[in-house]
């Protein structure tokens, strides 16, 4: 989406969230659409989760997606 620049160009429903210096943040971003515009350091992580130690499987995006599709 940052790199889509009629989307950047219209600012509905556009929000913008500023960190002081030396802080930290992580989202849970199956549910959102994100990007990070600026910053010095940038990790980005995925994490595969077998749904066996899914404490409520049922509630996995997998399940949630998959239902959404049936």
């Amino acid at each position: 989406m940052k790199e889509n620049l009629s989307f950047r160009d219209s600012r509905e429903h556009y929000q913008e969230i500023h960190f002081p210096p030396l802080s930290a943040w992580m989202v849970f971003t199956d549910g959102i659409s994100h990007s990070v515009l600026t910053g010095q350091h940038a990790l980005v992580t995925t994490v595969l989760v077998p749904l066996a130690n899914c404490r409520i499987p049922e509630l996995a995006p997998y399940r949630v997606l998959a239902r959404s599709a049936a």
